[in-house]
């Protein structure tokens, strides 16, 4: 459980305050004041100082955290400042803020130009400010800015957050109500472990069943008026027999292939049908005629295209070889690039060392002939040693550089000669190359002439036969299509008569079936209409009992609801002296409705309630949140004259701000200053005598205390013991 204390509150220049000390002590506090004497200001610099915003959630550009002049205009150049001291958990904690104003000069102007506002954050440090981020981490590690309002003011939970918001708030309080608690209460509604998913809870299962109840009797709705139109929509069939009429219609069907016979027979006169039949068998000769004439062109074609294939394909396979051979070749012009790029390096190699053995044949030696240490001149010996030292040392370089440039000299020759072994292989494979062009230059021209045999060919294939009995036969065919003419433009004449009387015979029939077709439509239109209002039956009684089950589930999920709200709210109300909590409503057609509604004495908080009761309600709220949450701020209990008894016994500190027309200025009276039944009689009469009360002897105790207090209220402070006796 995490105690914070307020000790004192130091106000400069803030709002109407030009400078206050307000001391607690860390104890239960009265402040008294008239109207507009700074009650709600000490409220406010609390505020600001531990959220960066008054009580009523406003920043300082709201709520003119400034002194204002006589025409409430801000006052410029003025620094507003709040200090706190805090008792967290025994240890002092010292927060500061210091708002002031922020004035620059302007470019090319010696006057100050008014920018804005400036914050200052002091964190225990009184000399060193701290950014604003710094200063909110360091409260939070103390404090929960999520939680600190909520902890502290008197309406926030009823008037600021919402309902639904504060429901889950007083189930976390409490905890929430497990289904056995339920089923216990009502064993009945087990019954909804058989129909609630486990992905889903009883209260969205509810809604979803209410919505399919709805889309149920909307559609339920509809039905007896889709079967009422599937009743008028059906045709009077009372004098129609479906076998009789189709009886009729297949009588009727026969008489007219009857006439359609009797046209095709006039159609088909016999001369002319024979005469046709010899036009198709001419037709039939003169295609195989044509076949057999061009049979050996056909086969000379298919030669050609044969050894125009073998062609392409000889030359694919020389382009393929060819690429083959290039690839090669550029594989080796790389490898020589490559040979030619290390000899180049390699005579770079060489010359740097033939410069280094110029340098070392021509570098003598001139070695140290005095110690360095001491200065004193080194022995012959040491120098001697030190000569042969520096030759042996060179000798054996310039041997190591002699060896180097023979490597050099070797690897340069053995890459000379495969460059030149590689420059003769990619002349050897131009050769090649040069081969499989010459040969595909002697294929090409073949080809084209295949090509061109071939087209000829093709075309002539098209052209009729050049034969005397093909001429023949297209002579006897053209004669025979003459004959079949004039013959027809002959019986024209006389037949088109007979073909129009059987015509509007047949025309006739075919309206008669048409009218007997609609009759058999008209049943088979009664026959579905009737199948359809069985089906909307069907499916009316299919609905209803859905209907039923989802009605007897809705009913179970809503007792199961109200006997878990039930229980919910007899287990959140057990967390509160006084504040009672409505947490759901029955509504007209017997649902419930989920609400959250605060109480006291019967009477809502939102209708009726009076500034003493809702002051009641908030210290019994608070009072509960602090202990579930672990934490004891302090509470400012603004307008505290409006309650005549304070009936939450709260285990935080208390200050509480009250109007008092007896004190122009505010005055602070500690709790240790009241008198209470811990004092005897005797102490209790000689405060009175100090107080000037008079004829305390005639009180009794209860009372005496009574009239000590409200005479220490008056005068802003309890007289010393000591100084009374």
């Amino acid at each position: 459980m995490t105690n914070v204390e307020l000790l004192q509150l130091d106000l400069k220049d803030f709002k109407g305050i030009k400078k206050k000390t307000f001391k607690t002590n860390g104890e239960n506090t009265l402040v008294l004041g008239e109207n507009e004497t700074g009650k709600s200001s000490l409220i406010d610099a609390h505020m600001w100082l531990c959220t960066n915003k008054n009580r009523l959630g406003q920043s300082p550009q709201k709520f003119d955290i400034k002194p204002l002049d006589e025409d409430n205009n801000p006052i410029h150049f003025l620094e507003t400042e709040v200090k706190g001291v805090y008792l967290i958990d025994g240890k002092k904690i010292k927060l500061k803020k210091v708002y002031y104003e922020d004035w620059q000069k302007v470019r090319g102007s010696s006057e100050k130009k008014f920018k804005g506002h400036t914050t200052d954050y002091y964190f225990n440090d009184m000399d060193i400010s701290i950014n604003k981020s710094e200063y909110d981490k360091r409260l939070a590690e103390i404090i929960d800015p999520k939680l600190f309002k909520m902890l502290t003011s008197l309406t926030y939970f009823n008037e600021q957050i919402h309902w639904k918001k504060r429901r889950s708030m007083l189930v976390d309080v409490c905890g929430d109500i497990n289904q056995e608690d339920i089923f216990d209460k009502n064993a009945d509604l087990e019954q909804v472990k058989d129909f609630v998913p486990e992905e889903r809870t009883v209260e969205d299962h509810k809604d979803v069943v209410k919505d399919k109840i709805g889309d149920i009797n909307e559609k339920m709705d509809k039905l007896p008026v889709r079967i009422d139109e599937a009743n008028n929509n059906l045709p009077d069939v009372s004098k129609l027999d479906e076998g009789e009429i189709k009886q009729k219609i297949e009588q009727l069907k026969e008489e007219k292939k009857e006439l359609n016979e009797k046209i095709n027979s006039i159609n088909s006169d016999g001369e002319i049908a024979d005469k046709n039949k010899k036009v198709a068998e001419i037709e039939t000769e003169l295609i195989n005629l044509k076949n057999e004439y061009n049979a050996d062109r056909l086969e000379k074609i298919q030669q050609l295209k044969e050894e125009l294939s073998q062609n392409q394909n000889r030359v694919q396979e020389l382009i393929s070889k060819k690429s083959k051979l290039m690839k090669e070749q550029k594989k080796k012009r790389q490898q020589i690039e490559e040979l030619e790029q290390k000899n180049q390096q390699l005579r770079k190699d060489w010359g740097e060392l033939d410069e280094e053995a110029d340098e070392l044949r021509a570098k003598a030696w001139d070695g140290e002939t005095e110690c360095p240490t001491c200065g004193q001149q080194l022995p012959q010996e040491k120098i001697e040693e030190a000569k042969k030292k520096f030759h042996k040392d060179k000798s054996d370089r310039l041997e190591e550089i002699a060896e180097d440039k023979q490597g050099i000299n070797e690897e340069g020759q053995a890459n000379a000669k495969r460059i030149e072994a590689l420059e003769s292989e990619i002349e050897e494979l131009q050769g090649r190359i040069d081969d499989l062009n010459e040969e595909k230059e002697e294929i090409q021209p073949n080809t084209y002439k295949l090509q061109n045999q071939i087209k000829k060919l093709k075309k002539k294939k098209d052209q009729e036969p050049e034969l005397p009995e093909y001429s023949a036969k297209k002579a006897q065919k053209r004669q025979l299509e003459n004959q079949i003419k004039q013959m027809k433009e002959d019986n024209e004449a006389s037949l088109d008569k007979s073909k129009e009387e059987i015509k509007n015979q047949i025309d006739q029939l075919e309206n008669k079936i048409e009218s007997e077709n609609k009759k058999l439509n008209k049943i088979e239109q009664y026959e579905d209409g009737q199948e359809r209002i069985e089906e909307l039956k069907a499916k009316e009684e299919r609905l209803s009992a859905k209907c039923d089950e989802l009605e007897r589930q809705k009913y179970l999920c809503e007792e199961y609801i109200k006997t878990k709200v039930s229980l919910l709210e007899e287990k959140v109300n057990d967390k509160f002296q006084f504040a009672t909590f409505k947490l759901f409503e029955e509504q007209i057609n017997g649902g419930i409705k989920e609400v959250c509604q605060t109480v006291y004495d019967g009477v809502p908080y939102d209708t009726g309630l009076n500034d003493g009761g809702k002051i009641n309600v908030g210290l019994d709220v608070i009072n509960t949140f602090q202990e579930h949450y672990g934490m004891r701020l302090p509470v400012f209990v603004d307008n505290a004259e409006s309650v005549t008894d304070f009936k939450v016994d709260m285990d935080t500190q208390v200050i509480k701000m009250k109007a008092s027309e007896d004190h122009e200025e505010l005055t602070v009276i500690l709790e240790s200053e009241f008198v209470n039944d811990d004092l005897g009689v005797t102490e209790l009469r000689n405060i009175a005598s100090a107080l000037n009360i008079r004829n305390y002897s005639n009180y009794n105790k209860t009372p005496l205390i009574r009239e000590i207090n409200k005479a220490i209220i008056l005068n802003g402070k309890r007289p010393d013991l000591e100084e009374v006796a």
